[in-house]
């Protein structure tokens, strides 16, 4: 499976304290993206898709609530996706606590039902829908016209009304390092990443080269 990064404990993609995929390679390539940088198939990793799956099982004894799997685009790689499903899956099954799977994906819900109803059986919340610059972010979507598909008993509890008011309200970036990078995880909301610019040049930093622009 093509790989951009994993990233972990990640609290602003999901319910809890995750494990966050991010594929690389996008076909889409909405205007206004945040993670250019994930776009092209030419770059990042090739990773066993079994290999990921075993990063569930917390290095450092707290256990994950859920696995994100953003990008690019994961149905881009469908059959690498639906393997590293299958993989998660099997391992969910000898867990002790629940564990939900968010998938991020710029395609038209409709596409997605017709064409991966397998994959959609194996997916907690499918947030679906191209991204649209213009358009406000919410609560896990990138702009408002995005989708929520809770398509489990464990998405309905933890990605409830209540819950995704609550998130609103809180910060949507978590400042993270890949020891290679800054790395800005989560949603941002209109103008985040501009005026992050704005205040690192007002105290002398120079953030180099960045994934939105």
């Amino acid at each position: 499976m093509k790989i951009s990064r994993i990233l972990s404990p990640v609290v602003t993609l999901g319910w809890g304290r995750r494990l966050v995929v991010w594929t690389q390679g996008c076909a889409i390539g909405c205007p206004g993206c945040c993670s250019r940088d994930t776009w092209s198939r030419d770059d990042g990793e090739d990773i066993d898709p079994k290999d990921i799956a075993a990063l569930i099982d917390s290095s450092d004894g707290a256990p994950f609530d859920g696995l994100s799997i953003s990008g690019g685009e994961p149905f881009d790689q469908p059959e690498a996706l639906l393997t590293l499903l299958d993989a998660i899956e099997h391992r969910v099954s000898t867990m002790a606590v629940p564990f939900d799977v968010v998938v991020f994906s710029g395609y038209p819900e409709a596409r997605i039902k017709r064409d991966f109803p397998t994959h959609l059986a194996k997916i907690d919340l499918l947030v679906a829908e191209p991204y649209v610059h213009k358009l406000q972010s919410t609560s896990l979507r990138g702009s408002s016209n995005q989708r929520l598909l809770k398509l489990s008993p464990l998405a309905e509890v933890r990605y409830s009304e209540e819950y995704l008011a609550q998130q609103v309200r809180k910060p949507s970036i978590q400042v993270m390092s890949d020891q290679k990078a800054l790395l800005m995880v989560g949603i941002p909301r209109r103008g985040d990443l501009e005026r992050i610019e704005v205040l690192a040049r007002e105290r002398g930093l120079n953030l180099g080269e960045s994934s939105w622009a």
